[in-house]
């Protein structure tokens, strides 16, 4: 089972879900790659952060106690079970309809 903004280390990929910031170029859905971890003394949200390395090119960092990710891993898993599910609602929405002479 996923878990919302698990731990990462250097080079986990991930998908950004959330971001605190509401004026960020990092958009919901964007896939990112952790290239360091920050200690951050004296910060208002957390003792780190995440050093990214996005897809689109930006190289915004993750707050933990402000954005939101889960493991481009389980994202994956997560959207190819959704994937198939829909595939057999379909299919049996065209054997339904193919039984009843619609097709």
């Amino acid at each position: 089972m996923s878990k919302l903004n698990p731990k990462l280390e250097v080079g986990d990929r991930i998908v950004l879900l959330h971001m605190g910031d509401p004026y960020s170029a990092v958009k919901p859905g964007t896939a990112g790659t952790v290239i360091g971890i920050q200690k951050i003394p004296f910060s208002d949200y957390s003792d780190y952060n995440y050093q990214m390395d996005w897809d689109t090119g930006s190289t915004l960092s993750l707050e933990p106690d402000v954005d939101s990710w889960i493991l481009k891993s389980d994202y994956d898993k997560k959207k190819s079970k959704k994937i198939e599910e829909s595939y057999k609602t379909y299919e049996k929405l065209y054997e339904e309809y193919k039984k009843k002479g619609v097709i």
